[in-house]
């Protein structure tokens, strides 16, 4: 009987702890910049997501719904946001778990934001913040991913 009981403990902390296994990080982004303008570039973030997984888009209330995908610049006096982030081509659907439709990308993802250069620069710099889960099982992970544009 004492065996069993060990066995059975090992089993349960073997399955608990496979179940918490880290991921690295289900989307890939890359970022470029264009000139719209004399003083206006615009970011384009574009994510490879891994199957299986979906990213909240930017589009989102964070009242009701999962908190949506942003960026923070870094404290620069040489450039300013424009605008809002906008997410390009994300899908509609509704969520009974928030009670309201919410906007998500899977396979790839598109994020856009217009700057303003407020002095020469060579490169534009900040942190994409956003949440992405697996479609089956639900699971979530807050992902805060470092960005940089080069200036040409």
């Amino acid at each position: 009987m004492k065996y069993v009981v060990i066995t059975l403990c090992l089993l349960t902390v073997a399955i608990a702890t496979s179940s918490f296994h880290t991921v690295k990080n289900p989307a890939q982004w890359i970022c470029k910049a264009t000139f719209t303008g004399s003083q206006v570039i615009k970011l384009r973030l574009e994510a490879t997501i891994d199957k299986g997984w979906f990213v909240y888009s930017s589009n989102n209330n964070q009242e009701y719904s999962p908190t949506p995908a942003s960026l923070t610049f870094s404290q620069s006096d040489l450039y300013k946001p424009l605008g809002k982030l906008e997410s390009i081509g994300a899908n509609k659907k509704y969520q009974s778990a928030f009670g309201v439709n919410t906007e998500s990308f899977r396979n790839r993802g598109v994020l856009e934001q217009k700057v303003r250069l407020l002095k020469p620069t060579k490169v534009v710099k900040g942190v994409l913040s956003y949440i992405a889960c697996t479609e089956k099982e639900g699971i979530c992970t807050f992902k805060e991913v470092p960005f940089s544009a080069s200036l040409k």
